[in-house]
């Protein structure tokens, strides 16, 4: 409720006053403080043992990179408007979203030490891999700035988790942020709303004057493309999960950080390569915007269906 309220408010934005206050916060920063957040009270012990068993991971990242641009580029052929069929492209093809896998999979009880981890390492070969997707399905060289986009993650992911983790060490702040788990997960959610109105206003402000969909049924067909492409990643991730033996925990990581895609590198991707096709992004926003809302039930089903993460027995206090 409270995103799509604020979505039509930014979409309407009356006076300018949302575009004003959404003006005050830098994204990138707010990236960082949300995944800064996340690993602090993220034990230690669960994120070593992502990286000792790390079948969950690579098979998230198999989901991310390979099926749901698979998946992406079936549904796009039947879309006719070329700018609404880039726009799908790109959306799959993006990596995992920088913040809100992680912090879905904790709703869900899942191992949010996964989800972080497909989350850096998706985004950490994005550059190559999303590349090599768009040139494969659009014919489009893609020439992605490599060096600024890899100095970028390390600074806004990499730093941040690194310094979570560290900050666990004194005894005092890893109570803090133990005991303030729940608050950092709301604060968390209350951040990548406004990312997500952020991105809103820029889309608006980015379409020429007059623009939109001409078709309100080939628009709703994209919107209903998005959520089943999203929800096909998810159930897939899960179920193969079990056949692989996947713990139910890692199952919850690998399906969230699989499924979700980043919005703010597929508006790169599109105002640096796409320019001329603005309604691109219409695509891009409503699959995450579809994520957030489908991954919000499924989040519950699965918190009131099963118990937290097992692997949170391992070395609860560091």
């Amino acid at each position: 409720m409270v995103l799509c309220v604020g979505i039509a408010l930014a979409l309407a934005d009356p006076g300018g006053r949302v575009s004003a206050f959404l003006g005050w916060f830098v994204s990138r920063y707010i990236v960082a403080a949300v995944l800064f957040s996340m690993s602090w009270s993220l034990p230690t012990g669960r994120l070593w043992l992502a990286v000792r068993y790390p079948a969950g991971v690579l098979w998230a990242y198999s989901v991310s990179f390979v099926l749901m641009p698979l998946l992406g580029a079936m549904a796009a052929a039947a879309v006719p408007a070329a700018d609404l069929r880039i726009g799908l492209l790109v959306a799959v093809s993006v990596p995992c979203t920088l913040a809100s896998a992680a912090i879905w999979t904790r709703l869900a009880g899942g191992d949010d030490a996964l989800a972080l981890l497909v989350t850096f390492l998706t985004n950490c070969t994005s550059w190559l891999v999303t590349t090599l997707w768009l040139k494969w399905a659009t014919g489009t060289e893609t020439a992605l700035p490599v060096a600024q986009m890899m100095a970028d993650l390390v600074l806004y992911l990499g730093v941040p988790v690194l310094a979570g983790q560290l900050l666990r060490g004194p005894a005092l702040l890893r109570i803090c942020a133990d005991r303030g788990r729940s608050a950092l997960s709301v604060l968390c959610r209350l951040l990548i709303l406004i990312v997500i109105l952020q991105a809103v206003v820029a889309v608006r402000q980015s379409m020429p004057e007059g623009s939109g969909p001409s078709d309100i049924g080939l628009t709703a067909l994209v919107a209903l493309q998005c959520l089943l492409l999203h929800l096909a990643g998810w159930l897939v991730a899960y179920r193969v999960g079990a056949w692989l033996r996947l713990e139910r925990e890692r199952r919850i990581g690998a399906a969230f950080a699989g499924s979700q895609k980043s919005l703010p590198v597929g508006l790169m991707i599109l105002q640096a390569f796409f320019a001329d096709h603005p309604r691109a992004v219409l695509p891009m926003l409503l699959y995450h915007v579809g994520q957030l809302l489908v991954d919000t039930v499924l989040a519950d089903v699965l918190r009131h269906k099963g118990s937290g993460p097992a692997a949170a027995a391992v070395e609860p206090s560091q």
